[in-house]
């Protein structure tokens, strides 16, 4: 059960990082919640999860560029 959370978790990071749109405090909030949820279960990513997390990384920095805080 602890795999399928991360799993979620994970899709949230992706929701969050790869909008067309970033909301910052969102993203973060995202991350947070799985890195707590790994620190509370002393869990670990697996070779898949970090993969996963290297591709959100890799289309976050290849994406647009917009942050919710720059169209104020």
């Amino acid at each position: 059960m602890t795999a399928s959370r991360i799993d979620q978790l994970i899709d949230e990071v992706e929701r969050r990082f790869c909008a067309p749109i970033v909301d910052e405090d969102a993203a973060v909030g995202a991350l947070q919640a799985l890195f707590a949820h790994l620190n509370e279960r002393h869990a670990d990513l697996t070779v898949e999860h970090e993969a996963r997390l290297d591709d959100i990384q890799r289309r976050f920095r290849a994406g647009p560029g917009l942050f919710k805080g720059d169209l104020h």
